[in-house]
C-alpha cells in the first residue's frame, strides 16, 4: 500500500454542485441557488482553488481576504455543461470524483434514479486550469461505516486512478461530509 495523506480544508465559503438538481445548480448549506448567482458571489467574495485555500490557510491569510471555493463531488456527466460557464468566469473547481463509477451508470444503494456519471475518457479530456481533479472514495461509501484498512484502500484505488490526470491534487472530500479520524 503506498503512503496515503488526506488534506481536510476549511474554508469560510464553500459552493458544491449537486448533479441530482440539474447541472446549474449549487447547493451550499440547505440554500439552493443558480449559477447566475455566482456573479453576486463574484462581488463578494473571490473564488480560488481549493489548493490555494489550503496554503492561504495553512500560512493564515485567509483573514486577508474573502475568499470562496467551489467543488462538484461524485463525478456526474452533468458537470461537463458547467464548466465552460466557470471558465468563461475564471471560477477554479474541485471535481471530487468516485473512480468506480468512471464508466457511465451504475447503481447506488439508496438513490431511487442514478445519474449518468462521466466516464474515464471524458474526465481525461479535461485539461482546463481552472478544474482539479480530486478523490470522493472509490464508492460512494460513509468513511465513518468503513475499518482504517477498508478507508486507506478505497483512497490507494483512488489513487491508482486518478493520479494520472495532469490536474490531480491528493485531496480527498468526505462522503456526505462524515469523516472519522480511523
Amino acid at each position: 500500500m503506498k503512503k496515503i495523506s488526506v488534506i481536510l480544508v476549511s474554508i469560510l465559503i464553500v459552493l458544491v454542485m449537486s448533479g441530482f438538481t440539474s447541472f446549474n445548480t449549487i447547493s451550499s448549506g440547505k440554500k439552493k441557488f443558480d449559477l447566475e448567482d455566482l456573479y453576486d458571489y463574484q462581488k463578494q467574495y473571490k473564488f480560488i482553488s481549493l489548493s490555494e485555500a489550503y496554503h492561504k490557510l495553512h500560512k493564515n491569510w485567509f483573514r486577508i481576504g474573502k475568499y470562496a471555493v467551489l467543488t462538484c463531488d461524485d463525478g456526474f456527466a452533468s458537470v461537463q455543461d458547467v464548466l465552460p460557464f466557470l471558465e468563461k468566469n475564471r471560477i477554479p473547481v474541485t471535481l471530487f470524483i468516485n473512480p468506480k463509477y468512471l464508466n457511465g451508470i451504475c447503481k447506488r444503494e439508496g438513490y431511487a434514479k442514478n445519474p449518468q456519471y462521466i466516464t474515464n475518457k471524458e474526465l481525461f479530456s479535461i485539461k482546463s486550469d481552472y478544474v482539479t481533479i480530486g478523490m470522493h472514495g472509490f464508492e460512494h461509501n460513509d468513511a465513518t461505516k468503513l475499518t482504517k484498512e477498508e478507508f486507506l484502500e478505497s483512497v490507494d484505488r483512488c489513487i491508482g486512478v486518478l493520479e494520472e490526470h495532469p490536474r490531480y491534487i491528493p485531496y480527498y472530500a468526505y462522503t456526505w461530509g462524515n469523516y472519522c479520524l480511523c
